[in-house]
């Protein structure tokens, strides 16, 4: 299965989208899209496919994906029965790699957090005492606004050029792959494993 190519909207009042949603099962499908993306799992469990890596996810799962790379986070069976009152709840940060103009993660300043964006186009895992720090600071994105909603987008990227707490998830061989021969033998194999 292709992944859907999501084409997300921009917002003329901000430079990156901030989402808290509780939704009773997570929906999206395979897809990509060309923003970087913060998820962080409030509520739910499932299988978390990012790229080739495949995996259970659970409260806490926290993880940023890069540009086009294509990924699914999607909840168990039991999710779907409406009796079992279960449900999903997210943070999700987005942004484009030029939200802020188009050099300003080339500054000499940034370049620590310019070489985990290039990490992040394999997916990152964060976990450990990272995992505890960001999931306030992304509480408080969702709760503040203007220069404070950027400035603590800039300290997330920080903690985490920072951090030892990092996993990378796919394979070298499937960023290869996936650039390099397009998409379409992949796709058949993970629409396989997804189904």
């Amino acid at each position: 299965m292709k992944p859907f190519r999501e084409k997300l909207l921009n917002n003329v009042m901000h430079s990156f989208r901030v989402k808290h949603t509780e939704l009773p099962f997570m929906d999206s499908p395979w897809h990509n899209h060309s923003e970087y993306e913060l998820i962080l799992i409030l509520k739910g469990k499932g299988k978390r496919i990012v790229g080739d890596s495949i995996d259970n996810f659970y409260p806490g799962d926290l993880v940023l994906v890069g540009p086009n790379l294509p990924h699914i986070w999607q909840n168990d069976d039991e999710y779907l029965e409406p009796k079992n009152n279960l449900y999903a709840e997210v943070i999700v940060i987005q942004f484009n790699h030029d939200a802020f103009g188009t050099e300003f993660f080339d500054l000499p300043e940034l370049q620590a957090i310019n070489r985990i964006l290039n990490l992040a186009k394999r997916g990152i895992l964060i976990s450990g005492e990272t995992q505890t720090l960001l999931v306030d600071m992304m509480w408080d994105s969702v709760k503040s606004s203007g220069v404070k909603r950027f400035s603590i987008l800039l300290e997330i990227l920080d903690v985490l050029s920072q951090s030892n707490d990092l996993k990378v998830l796919t394979t070298t061989a499937f960023e290869k792959a996936y650039s390099d021969y397009g998409t379409d033998k992949l796709n058949k194999v993970f629409e396989y494993i997804a189904l």
